[in-house]
C-alpha cells in the first residue's frame, strides 16, 4: 500500500479512538496516571530493545563464515534507528534499512544481511506469539478463563508452520531455469542462509532465550503503560494486549502500525481487562507514548549509524 494510504489509514484509526474517548474522564484518568509506572515501561521497553540487539547481532554472526562481525555496540545502535525510523518516517523501505546497512558495512553479503532482519522479524514474533499462547494455556490449567486461547494457537502455528516451511524449503531442488530471476536466487540465498542458522548449534540456543527474553521484557513495557491508569490489571491481559497489538500492527495498512496497534490494544483491554472504553484508550495511548518516547533514542543513533558505517565502508575499500 503507498505511503500516503498507510498515513491517511493510520490517522483515521487515531481520529476513531480518539473521537470513543470521554474527555471529560479522560482529564480525571490522565490527572491519576503514576507516572512510576510509566517510567518502569519505558525502561522495560529500553531493555527489550537491546535484548533484540543481541538477538539480531547472534543472527548475523551466523553469517561470519562470510567474515560478517557487527559488534554489540553497532547492534544496539542500528536497533535503536530501526525503530526510530520505522515509527516516525515515512520510508518505503521500512526501518530495518538501517540493520541491513549495518550488517552490510560490517561485512555480511547482502543475502545475509536482508535475511538476517527477516528472521530476526519473525522470530520477534514468534516468540511474542509463544508467550501469548503460554499465558492463556496457563489460566485454563488453573481453571481461570483464558478467553484468548484459540487466537494464541493459531497465532502460534502460523509462525511454527512459517519456520518450518523455510527450514524444509532448503532441501528443495530449485529448477536452474527459475535461478534467472534476480528474485529468486534471493529468495535462494535467504533460505540458504536460514538452513546455515539452523545447522549451528552454538547459536540456536541463545538465540531463542534472547527472543524470549526481549519479547517479556516488551510485555512488560505493556503491562508498565497499563498499570499507570490502571493498577492491579493482570499481567495476562497486558501479555493479550502485547501479542494482538505487536502482531496486528505488522499488517502493512497503516504507517509502522500506529493507529491499528492503539485500537487493537483498546479493544483487548476494554474486553477482556474490563476497562472503560475511555481508560482503555487512554491506556493504549500511554503504550504509544512509551514507543515514542524511545523512539527519539533512535534520531540520535541513526545519526551516529551513518558516521559509522561510513567509516567502516571506507575502511572495508581500503583493505581491497
Amino acid at each position: 500500500m503507498p505511503i500516503f494510504w498507510r498515513i491517511v489509514v493510520s490517522a483515521l484509526l487515531l481520529a476513531v479512538l480518539l473521537y470513543q474517548v470521554d474527555w471529560g474522564e479522560a482529564n480525571r484518568a490522565i490527572g491519576n496516571i503514576r507516572w512510576g509506572w510509566l517510567i518502569a515501561a519505558i525502561t522495560a521497553f529500553n531493555v527489550s530493545m537491546v535484548l533484540a540487539a543481541y538477538r539480531w547481532r547472534l543472527i548475523v554472526l551466523g553469517g561470519r563464515k562470510d567474515g560478517a562481525d557487527v559488534g554489540m555496540r553497532k547492534s544496539v545502535t542500528a536497533t535503536y534507528a530501526s525503530l526510530w525510523l520505522s515509527n516516525f518516517l515515512p520510508t518505503a523501505f521500512g526501518g530495518d534499512v538501517a540493520r541491513v546497512f549495518a550488517a552490510r558495512s560490517s561485512g555480511a553479503a547482502w543475502s545475509w544481511a536482508i535475511s538476517s532482519t527477516v528472521m530476526d522479524r519473525m522470530l520477534g514474533l514468534f516468540a511474542l506469539a509463544l508467550i501469548f499462547l503460554l499465558s492463556e494455556a496457563l489460566l485454563s490449567i488453573i481453571g481461570k478463563p483464558g478467553i484468548w486461547l484459540m487466537p494464541a494457537a493459531v497465532l502460534a502455528g502460523v509462525f511454527a508452520v512459517a519456520f518450518l516451511a523455510l527450514a524444509g524449503s532448503a532441501a528443495v531442488r530449485i529448477p536452474r531455469t527459475w535461478l534467472r530471476s534476480r528474485h529468486a536466487r534471493s529468495a535462494v540465498r535467504s533460505i540458504r542462509a536460514l538452513r546455515i542458522l539452523l545447522a549451528d548449534r552454538a547459536l540456536v540456543f541463545p538465540i531463542l532465550m534472547a527472543s524470549m527474553a526481549a519479547s517479556g521484557f516488551g510485555i512488560l513495557a505493556y503491562w508498565g503503560a497499563l498499570s499507570g491508569v490502571s493498577p492491579g490489571m493482570p499481567l495476562s491481559t497486558a501479555v493479550a494486549a502485547a501479542a494482538l497489538g505487536t502482531i496486528a500492527s505488522a499488517v502493512p495498512i497503516s504507517l509502522s502500525g500506529w493507529g491499528i496497534r492503539e485500537g487493537t490494544v483498546a479493544a483487548v483491554l476494554s474486553q477482556a481487562g474490563g476497562l472503560s472504553v475511555t481508560d482503555a484508550g487512554i491506556a493504549a495511548l500511554l503504550n504509544g507514548l512509551v514507543i515514542g518516547a524511545t523512539s527519539t533514542i533512535g534520531m540520535f543513533a541513526s545519526t551516529r549509524l551513518r558516521w559509522s558505517a561510513a567509516a567502516d565502508t571506507r575502511h572495508m575499500f581500503k583493505s581491497r
